[in-house]
């Protein structure tokens, strides 16, 4: 009746005190005009029975002496009153004596009958009757009929007069309750005000100023109470907040340096006791070489559990970051192949590749699948002797949406159903006689548990007791980094599953064509002449070919050319050329598989490698072991310069160390000398920088947790000097990097060693490609030759 729930107070105030005093004063209004329609009727009845009751007496003598005309004109005196219609006089008989008809009024066929004393009211007319008594005898009846035209319109100027008070009583009624309500709502609109002040700014710090008393003034007071409640509360939880988050930082900055301060000495150990062991195998010393290897497997092995323990660690604090890329399944499940091979045959056991030839490209965090798959290799080795393991991948398809499913099987001694079911808690194992037997901590499944939810995926397992087990990793094809916002990682997943689905049909179209007549080499002009420098070109588009051709061969360059990944792998086996460019997207075997083939090659690992894309990706191809990078359209002077800086070579200068750990320092430069390469070392970045303005070193092997200036400053610093981006740089950390710290380190260096991760050999390797690559072409023939004999 009131309106909306939702209309303003004001309003509801406004139309309650309207519709009051209007109900109100329309009901008195009615009371009035009832009232008075009803004291009118009253008073023209009596009026007329008086007339009525004069004219019977007067009609005495007449009716009694039967004179009908002085009875005639006794009624004619009726002229006098207009509001008088009719008037009859009867006799005794009930017969007209006389009548009176006002003009202009249609006298009724045949006469009224007559009835005693009364009154009625008949069609808008008062009928009066009046018997006319002589002597207590009736000798006849008078008969008076009027209209109600004066009562109606009266009644009608009654009616619009109370209208019209009713009109101006409403009016000054809605004035009024203008200013009443003011004095209810004005306070109750102060507070609402403050409400919205408060919710808007966020600021408890404003009060509600009480105006008045009363239910509002109560009001206001609770409300200013409430808001000082919420005020102290929120103070306690942004306290809470901060001492929440200095906690975290706390424990962030803990988990970072106790990451470097347990691997960096560690790291010393496993390097000196592997120097050690070499050098007690050199010298004959037998007795101390197995308990060397014994302190260097001890040390990875508590490497390893560190490991473990602060992956856990940044997993529960929400620390855990992940880098994503696109990556080559089947050539990811044969590195790992590769890797694992040693600690499979170690339990005489056999290791099977079961890979879906269409299991394709990935966009997924690569380290950790890799991580994942070491882990139930590990186990499966582990638990099974003399038997066979599984790794599988294959891709599936389920709701629309595509996914990659990795299996590891083996034949070893099985798990019951009690022992799946703890499988997956952190430091637990099947029972206390497994960890008596096989050792362990339990930690490796629960950080691959972990790994494949916070990626987007799910582990089952099967297993029988004395049969075997199975694992299956079901992971999306295009993993979302988890902390990124639905709405963009929904955009992001649409993206890459197109890109993925354009570079299938690419590769299904180029698998289509018709295939070129055999050509494994095509040679330029000057391919007799043995002394230039040999490039070999690895591109399925032959007018890229054509071009680069002619921009070397004008250059006093030989040069090669290979249509497809598979040839130019055969070439380079076979000519061992100065340096090798690579195109990124071919038919059957893509740059990115050819790459990680020539970089795991003995003969061809330090050949200089230029990846050439239509996507500038270089962030993964110096991650794979690429030299260089162009994008496509090749700019033929920028190609040009490249080879040159490759031919010409810059002065052989030292490598350079820098770490702030004097052990792991004096470790690492053991093995520099070892190789017979010049060195310079550095404390930290500052005394590094120093360095390098007096003398341009062949490499930089660079630690990043250093005192002054750190690792990530030199690096930003090289970079922007144009006489020193093109120093290679490999850092040794035992920092747990960030995706963004480990996304900046692959866009400006050229290799990133975990510290405990890598041994003398593998150092040595890094080492030598990037030495031997600063080196002219001609240097690096003449040396290669002598390695070969």
């Amino acid at each position: 009746m009131l309106g909306s729930q939702d209309a303003s107070i004001k309003t509801r105030l406004t139309r309650s005190y309207m519709l009051t005093s209007a109900l109100s004063l329309f009901l008195a209004c009615l009371a009035f005009v009832g009232y008075d329609y009803y004291s009118q009727r009253q008073s023209i009845t009596k009026e007329l029975s008086l007339v009525a009751q004069i004219l019977a007496e007067n009609s005495t003598a007449a009716i009694s002496f039967n004179d009908t005309q002085t009875a005639t004109e006794i009624l004619s005196a009726l002229k006098a009153k207009n509001s008088v219609m009719l008037a009859y006089l009867f006799d005794t008989d009930g017969e007209v004596f006389a009548k009176y008809v006002r003009q202009n009024i249609l006298e009724p066929e045949g006469a009224p009958k007559r009835r005693g004393t009364g009154h009625e009211f008949r069609d808008d007319t008062l009928v009066v009757y009046r018997e006319i008594i002589l002597d207590g005898k009736k000798i006849g009846t008078i008969y008076v009929q009027s209209d109600l035209a004066a009562l109606v319109e009266r009644a009608k100027q009654f009616v619009i007069l109370t209208v019209i008070v009713l009109l101006i009583a409403t009016g000054v009624a809605f004035a009024l309750s203008i200013v009443l309500q003011k004095s209810i709502t004005g306070p109750i609109h102060e507070l609402v005000d403050t409400v919205q002040r408060i919710s808007e700014a966020a600021d408890y710090s404003l009060r509600a100023e009480r105006t008045t008393g009363g239910e509002i003034g109560t009001l206001t007071d609770r409300f200013n109470e409430m808001v000082t409640s919420i005020e102290q509360r929120d103070e306690e939880l942004n306290q809470a907040r901060d001492d929440a988050e200095a906690a975290n930082q706390a424990k962030s900055t803990f988990l970072a340096n106790m990451s470097h301060e347990l691997r960096t000495p560690l790291n010393a150990i496993i390097g000196y006791s592997e120097m050690l062991q070499e050098d007690a195998e050199d010298m004959g010393e037998d007795m101390f070489v197995s308990d060397l290897g014994k302190i260097n497997s001890a040390g990875k092995h508590l490497l390893g559990l560190i490991n473990s323990v602060l992956d856990l660690s940044k997993i529960e604090a929400g620390k855990m970051d992940f880098y994503l890329e696109d990556f080559d399944v089947a050539a990811t499940l044969n590195e790992v192949h590769t890797t694992i091979m040693p600690l499979i045959e170690k339990n005489n056991n056999a290791l099977q590749l079961e890979i879906d030839p269409g299991v394709g490209e990935m966009h997924a965090d690569v380290v950790k699948i890799r991580q994942i798959l070491m882990n139930l290799l590990s186990n499966a080795s582990k638990f099974t002797e003399n038997g066979t393991i599984t790794l599988g991948a294959r891709r599936l398809e389920d709701h629309g949406k595509e996914w990659i499913e990795y299996s590891v099987g083996d034949s070893g001694i099985g798990m019951t159903p009690d022992q799946l079911a703890k499988l997956f808690e952190a430091f637990t194992q099947a029972d206390a006689s497994t960890t008596k037997k096989y050792g362990g901590t339990g930690l490796g499944m629960t950080i691959t548990k972990h790994f494949t939810e916070m990626m987007g995926g799910d582990i089952n397992v099967t297993s029988e007791e004395g049969v075997g087990t199975t694992f299956y990793i079901k992971l999306p094809a295009v993993v979302i980094d988890p902390k990124t916002d639905p709405a963009e990682a929904a955009r992001q997943a649409a993206e890459k599953r197109s890109q993925q689905a354009q570079k299938s049909e690419a590769k299904a179209q180029q698998g289509d064509a018709p295939a070129p007549a055999a050509k494994p080499a095509e040679k330029a002009a000057e391919a007799d002449d043995e002394s230039l420098p040999l490039i070999l070109v690895i591109d399925d588009d032959s007018t890229v070919r054509e071009l680069m051709k002619r921009t070397l061969t004008r250059e006093s360059y030989r040069c090669v050319m290979a249509d497809n990944g598979k040839d130019g792998i055969r070439l380079a086996h076979e000519l061992r050329p100065d340096v090798i460019t690579l195109d990124v997207m071919m038919p059957e075997e893509d740059g990115w598989s050819v790459l990680t083939k020539i970089r795991s090659s003995e003969d061809l690992c330090n050949t200089p490698v230029v990846m050439i894309s239509m996507v500038d990706d270089r962030s993964k191809g110096f991650s794979l072991g690429a030299t260089d990078f162009l994008v496509k359209p090749v700019d033929q002077e920028k190609l040009s310069i490249l080879i040159k800086r490759f031919h010409e070579g810059f002065p052989s200068g030292p490598v350079l160390v820098v770490e702030d750990d004097e052990a792991t320092r004096n470790m690492v430069m053991r093995t520099v000398e070892k190789a017979g390469w010049p060195l310079a070392q550095a404390r930290d970045g500052a005394e590094a920088l120093e360095f390098i303005h007096k003398e341009r070193p062949s490499v930089i092997l660079l630690d990043l947790m250093l005192p002054n200036m750190s690792g990530f400053e030199l690096v930003d610093d090289l970079r922007d000097h144009d006489l020193w981006r093109t120093i290679p740089i490999i850092v040794t950390t035992a920092k747990d990097l960030t995706k963004d710290e480990r996304l900046f380190l692959e866009a400006n260096v050229q290799r990133i060693m975990q510290k405990g991760a890598f041994d003398s050999e593998e150092l040595y390797q890094t080492l030598r490609a990037f030495v031997h690559e600063r080196l002219p072409i001609t240097a690096r023939r003449k040396r290669s030759e002598v390695a070969n004999g």
